[in-house]
C-alpha cells in the first residue's frame, strides 16, 4: 500500500496546481487579498487563497486514492475541513495569532478524542524516547 502515496502526493500537487485559476478568482471575488503594509514583502496585493489549494489538492487525492488510504477518511476529510474554514475566515478577517491557534488545538482535540489516535513516542527527536499519552 506505500507504493501509492507517490502517486497521490503527485496527482494531489498537479491538481492544486491547476486548481490555481479557482483560487484566484475566488479571491478577487471575495476580496480576499494580502494588501501590502510595513509586515510584508509584498508591493502589490497579492491573493490570500493557497489553502484553498493545498484543501482541493488534498481532497482530490483522497477521493482518487480513497481505496489505498486511511480507512476512515470522512472523519479526517470532516475535521482538514474544519481547520480549512478557519484558515478562510482568518484570510478574510484576520484573525489573531492566537485566537486561531485556540481554535485549531480545540479543533484537532476533538479529532484525537473522536478517533483515539495516541502518540506512544518520538523516537530520539529531542532525545525524548517517550512522552505521555494522550486520551
Amino acid at each position: 500500500m506505500l507504493f501509492i502515496i507517490p502517486y497521490a502526493l503527485f496527482t494531489s500537487a498537479i491538481m492544486a496546481i491547476l486548481a490555481w485559476p479557482i483560487a484566484k478568482i475566488a479571491s478577487t471575488k471575495f476580496n480576499i487579498m494580502d494588501i501590502p503594509n510595513h509586515r510584508n514583502v509584498h508591493s502589490l496585493p497579492t491573493p490570500r487563497t493557497g489553502s484553498i489549494l493545498i484543501f482541493i489538492g488534498f481532497v482530490l487525492g483522497i477521493v482518487l486514492f480513497q481505496s489505498y488510504l486511511y480507512s476512515d477518511l470522512f472523519v479526517l476529510t470532516l475535521f482538514t475541513g474544519l481547520i480549512f474554514m478557519l484558515g478562510l475566515i482568518e484570510d478574510k478577517y484576520s484573525m489573531r495569532a492566537s485566537k486561531r491557534l485556540l481554535l485549531q488545538t480545540i479543533i484537532v482535540y476533538f479529532y484525537v478524542a473522536y478517533t483515539g489516535i495516541t502518540i506512544n513516542s518520538l523516537g530520539h527527536l529531542l532525545d525524548v524516547p517517550e512522552i505521555a499519552r494522550v486520551p
